[in-house]
């Protein structure tokens, strides 16, 4: 009898057990529907605080990471008794890796698109990361472009909420979005008073509560993740990648970073930023002018509008050499979408460049601005001991030859094109770095380097979704290292001191312009030589 009440008992407190879960998954997909969908008789649940909602995503990222887990041990399991070198040197497991890698791949995008918010943020840092396994950056490439946009009746709720009626501020509002990324989408409209086209920048309602519990999520199942695949190390980008989506979430902040980078390319003709509209500006809400172009890969439509894709790469260079190197303040989501290109002028072949979405930035000090900046220029001059020097300031530690070679191979692919390594080349090289592990280098590295090493990958497969002819990145970035140590300095010097200054940078930029014009000329004779 007892045994009786008490299997009895054990399953009525399952059964209630089932039902409340059931129930409480019910509830949160009945809160994700109505706030995707805010028209229909759910919307009144569109509360995306509400713990049911949050807990249906935290338990999406659960399944999707426990099956990749999952996935990796089983099907690698055969392979566990070979180390790393062996693993690499077998064709049964690179294949076996790459279909891994495949379907792990294909589970994050879903877990990316599903919950949208904070997870499509990663996605994109994901697919953005240099050496990355191919077969996720193939795959969440997507992430950039194919977000589905939120109904226009939660738009003007927010913007109703924000500023009062929409009738009172435009003439038109279009209610398909431009553009729909992460945490906002954007549409076009026609100011009422001055009948000035506009972008309307509005964040997604609730995706500031659902970003922290995201983040928190991440931050709790990191661990987990490393203590089953110890070489995947990525704890350390979550305090980084913390602070990026705090300021992304800030429209105001985003804003005045917006101001002030169209003050430090006031003297750039070919840079353009749209003005910011302060009046129509919250934090939820950003207004700025409506400008026109196309994306800055679109290599078909670029060259039908008659603009010479390598003035594109050049300028592109120029820009990002100018913010690393002087103004210490850059910008750090280079993604086509947000650099657009018209002709400068109606029929000229120059490009004008227009930056759009100012609210990841990271800024340099002054101390690393001129570290940085002699770091390049020992590496343009071929200076081992400075470029050393320079690279442990910066916190590259033992491995400077290596990310000096990295950047100078990378800045000047042709250079380097001609350069043969034999077998002895390759086994000394493999010898050095057959334990080198990418995340723990990147964790040791000072920030700043970290965002501008994103950024340059970035922008390389800009370059190379141009298929442009050479581009002079050394060039570009030594002209940049001159001036960023010759006048960086002035701000704290006499007036004879500035002038000192300016003589010394003429001088160098001289030598460095022959420097850069001969350098050809040596190489071909040398080689005729020998």
């Amino acid at each position: 009898m007892t045994r009786r009440y008490f299997i009895g008992g054990v399953a009525k407190i399952v059964a209630a057990s089932i039902v409340a879960t059931s129930a409480f998954f019910l509830h949160g997909y009945t809160v994700e529907y109505a706030i995707d969908h805010p028209s229909s008789i759910l919307a009144p649940f569109a509360d995306s605080s509400l713990p049911t909602h949050k807990f249906l995503r935290t338990t999406r990222t659960c399944i999707a990471l426990s099956s990749v887990v999952a996935d990796y041990k089983y099907s690698l399991s055969k392979f566990k008794q070979l180390d790393r070198d062996q693993r690499l040197a077998s064709p049964d497991f690179l294949e076996i890796f790459s279909r891994v890698n495949e379907r792990a791949s294909k589970r994050i995008l879903w877990l990316c698109q599903t919950n949208k918010g904070v997870y499509i943020k990663a996605g994109q840092f994901l697919a953005s990361i240099h050496g990355i396994p191919k077969e996720f950056g193939e795959t969440l490439s997507v992430v950039q472009d194919k977000i589905n946009p939120r109904p226009f009746m939660q738009i003007k709720k927010t913007i109703e909420e924000e500023l009062g009626p929409i009738n009172l501020i435009f003439d038109e509002l279009d209610h398909m979005p431009l553009g729909s990324a992460s945490i906002a989408q954007v549409h076009k409209g026609k100011l009422r008073d001055s009948k000035k086209q506009v972008a309307v920048k509005v964040q997604h309602a609730g995706i500031e509560s659902i970003s922290y519990a995201d983040i928190s999520t991440l931050k709790f199942l990191s661990p987990i993740v490393t203590w089953f695949f110890p070489d995947f190390e990525f704890a350390w980008i979550l305090p980084e990648f913390d602070k990026a989506m705090k300021m992304e979430l800030d429209f105001i902040q985003e804003g005045k970073n917006a101001e002030r980078f169209a003050d430090n390319f006031r003297d750039f003709p070919q840079v353009k930023v749209p003005e910011i509209q302060w009046p129509f500006t919250t934090k939820h809400i950003l207004m700025m002018e409506y400008e026109t172009g196309v994306k800055i890969n679109e290599k078909e439509k670029i060259e039908k509008l008659g603009i010479d894709k390598n003035l594109v790469c050049h300028l592109l260079t120029e820009v990002y050499a100018k913010q690393m190197l002087v103004d210490g303040f850059l910008h750090s989501d280079p993604h086509p979408g947000n650099l657009l290109v018209r002709p400068l002028q109606p029929g000229s072949n120059k490009p004008l460049l227009v930056v759009l979405d100012h609210g990841l930035y990271k800024e340099f000090d002054e101390d690393f601005l001129i570290n940085y900046a002699q770091f390049w220029r020992a590496l343009v001059f071929r200076d081992t001991e400075k470029v050393l020097a320079y690279g442990q300031k910066l916190g590259m530690g033992e491995l400077t030859d290596l990310m000096a070679f990295v950047l100078a191979r990378k800045s000047d692919e042709e250079k380097f094109k001609s350069r043969k390594f034999t077998k002895e080349d390759k086994d000394k090289f493999n010898e050095r770095f057959k334990n080198f592990k990418l995340n723990e280098f990147l964790e040791g590295l000072p920030r700043e380097l970290v965002f501008i090493f994103k950024t340059e990958f970035l922008t390389r497969s800009i370059n190379r979704a141009l298929a442009t002819e050479h581009i002079p990145t050394m060039q570009i970035m030594a002209r940049h290292s001159l001036l960023s140590i010759y006048f960086q300095k002035d701000k704290a010097v006499g007036i004879l001191r500035r002038w000192w200054n300016y003589l010394v940078y003429m001088f160098e930029r001289v030598y460095l312009e022959v420097f850069f014009w001969s350098a050809p000329i040596v190489m071909k004779i040398y080689k005729t030589s020998v």
